[in-house]
């Protein structure tokens, strides 16, 4: 019975972690990571004393560039404790989209992402 329940408890810790590594593989470009970003300030409660705004709006910018629809996406407004997670969240993937950014991409948007991720950082002081 003991054997039982720890091999079945195996199975499940085997399976949820295959999940949990499954999920994370999916590697995201540079673009989406960009997208994403600005989905999750937009949804943001606050305005964190306009520098929310101006990340979105470096965005915009680096979403032109890119030739990116940003405004394609559906957001609500979120509770703040949600909000300064979202805005914790968009400042990791801007990071790892600045990281990704190559070549022509690169010289288009890197200082518009840089950018937002400073109004980002400036946000979450203000909290």
């Amino acid at each position: 019975m003991k054997t039982t329940n720890y091999l079945r408890g195996l199975q499940v810790g085997i399976i949820a972690l295959g999940l949990t590594f499954g999920l994370n593989a999916r590697a995201d470009t540079a673009r989406d990571e960009v997208r994403h970003a600005y989905t999750l300030l937009k949804a943001a409660h606050d305005d964190y004393h306009g520098h929310k705004d101006m990340a979105v709006a470096e965005l915009k910018q680096a979403g032109a560039r890119l030739g990116l629809d940003l405004e394609g996406g559906h957001w609500e407004h979120e509770g703040q404790l949600k909000s300064d997670e979202q805005l914790v969240h968009a400042r990791t993937l801007l990071k790892e989209a600045r990281n990704k950014l190559e070549g022509h991409d690169r010289e288009l948007a890197a200082s518009q992402v840089e950018a937002a991720i400073k109004q980002i950082d400036l946000s979450l002081k203000m909290q």
